[in-house]
């Protein structure tokens, strides 16, 4: 119990230390901070998913890695939808840059693909 109370209190440490690191780096390349967020931090905070993906294909288990890639992709969308709840200046979609915009609908879009090739494989 007490190696999980650590191992949380230093990945809570980490993400606030790799947050405020992409807001200096946008500032310092200027690439701007929705760049960074998106693509450096996105990915960072994506390499344990992919990791688990890589593993589960070299098992050859396709169930496990679309279950892994879709799962964490909706249950990112709950979290918006739970955050727009509490977010109080309206819906939150509306509050965001076009880039944001941008990556949701092109993430959307390759999700709706990877459901229709599973669903297409099963017919």
């Amino acid at each position: 119990m007490i190696g999980f109370i650590i191992a949380a209190i230093v990945i809570m440490g980490a993400g606030t230390v790799l947050s405020i690191m992409g807001d200096q780096i946008a500032v310092i390349t200027g690439l701007g901070s929705s760049f960074v967020g998106s693509l450096l931090v996105g990915a960072t905070t994506s390499l344990p998913e992919a990791v688990s993906v890589l593993i589960a294909l070299r098992l050859k288990n396709i169930n496990l890695a679309m279950g892994s890639i879709l799962g964490r992709y909706i249950f990112n969308m709950l979290i918006l939808e739970g955050s727009d709840l509490i977010y109080r200046e309206g819906a939150i979609i509306t509050s965001v840059l076009d880039s944001h915009l941008t990556t949701a609908i092109c993430v959307t879009i390759l999700s709706v693909i990877a459901i229709w090739v599973v669903f297409m494989k099963k017919a």
